[in-house]
């Protein structure tokens, strides 16, 4: 009797001093959510909300702040305000990290004394481990990374996951990476695509890649189509105006439109090669391949030799080359082909 009333003594000393976690339905005053995930930052808002204040929560229990904007006597003395239709309070401080810049030392200083029931939450994109801010808010159990997985393989089991828990479907690994090529690594353009291709699939439930070609693919094809047929007519500002909405739509374009780009250079410097060799016209066709215009291409291409045209696809990959090794910008050097291509018709 005396050995486990002593157990019982240890075990409520060790909760008492170990910080609440959400998996315990508890929130500590402050919170971090830090990483470049909208997507994943919303979700966790989400969670943090329903547990905190309950699936029915006031919109006068949420206070909400621009931290690009927010004055901090206003947030701290909302977070230190309490909730008139309960005991718990939720504060936002949405893009804040020059908010946190400015007033580090004050949001220190406020964890020594917090709001009573208040959760402040942070949304930021950085949050530097090294700061005294971010190991008080780590020893409270508020810091929340948000941040996207990185590199393919990361990205594409997140794709298998989020399929599976989020859409209750099963995508093949060989469907995760061709949604993740078209796609990039956006995870919330991700996550739209994937609700698309559950849909799509029912009652099967599971995604292959030709699913993937066909709701995404095509798509994709369609719009880098739309910016060659402009530059097939010699159109440069459409050419570039209709490059410059795909950007504007998507700002991962330069992800998945430049496969498309290549493909179609790639496919042009195959058929002025034939064209040297005096081929026959089914050959050549068969070179541009499909969505091809031969009565507008043809003429198109023998404005310029076999080596300009090779030239230009060099360009392009050594752009996506020095893209990826972080020395080039692959949206100029689309925007620099079209202009030469708009001139060669």
């Amino acid at each position: 009797m005396i050995r486990a009333n002593r157990e019982v003594f240890t075990a409520v000393a060790r909760a008492r001093k170990a910080p609440a976690t959400r998996a315990e339905g508890a929130f500590p005053p402050m919170m971090a959510l830090y990483g470049d995930s909208a997507l994943l930052a919303a979700e966790e808002l989400a969670r943090i909300r329903r547990t905190v204040l309950g699936p029915d929560a006031d919109a006068m229990s949420i206070g909400e702040f621009d931290g690009r904007t927010a004055k901090l006597a206003d947030v701290l003395d909302d977070a230190r305000t309490p909730s008139l239709l309960g005991d718990r309070r939720m504060v936002v401080v949405r893009e804040a990290d020059p908010f946190v810049s400015a007033h580090r030392d004050a949001l220190e200083k406020y964890l020594d004394a917090p709001g009573p029931g208040c959760v402040l939450v942070l949304v930021v994109t950085t949050w530097p481990a090294g700061t005294r801010l971010y190991r008080q808010v780590e020893a409270l159990g508020g810091n929340v990374s948000c941040g996207t997985p990185k590199g393919r393989v990361a990205i594409t089991s997140w794709i298998v996951e989020r399929a599976r828990d989020r859409h209750g479907c099963v995508i093949t690994p060989g469907a995760a990476e061709k949604l993740f090529a078209l796609v990039g690594p956006d995870l919330g353009l991700l996550d739209g695509e994937l609700g698309k291709l559950a849909l799509y699939v029912l009652p099967r439930n599971r995604v292959e890649p030709g699913h993937v070609s066909l709701l995404v693919g095509m798509q994709r094809e369609e719009q880098v189509f739309i910016v060659w047929n402009a530059v097939l007519d010699g159109d440069l500002p459409r050419a570039l105006a209709q490059w410059n909405q795909v950007r504007e739509v998507d700002r991962n374009a330069v992800y998945w439109a430049l496969p498309g780009l290549a493909a179609r250079l790639r496919s042009w410097v195959d058929a002025r090669r034939l064209i040297d060799l005096d081929a026959p016209s089914a050959a050549i066709r068969e070179g541009l391949g499909h969505y091809s215009r031969p009565e507008v291409e043809v003429p198109f291409l023998r404005r310029f030799p076999l080596r300009w045209w090779e030239d230009r696809l060099l360009d392009l990959l050594k752009a996506d080359l020095a893209s990826k090794s972080g020395g080039g910008d692959v949206e100029t050097a689309v925007e620099k082909l079209i202009v030469r291509a708009c001139n060669a018709a």
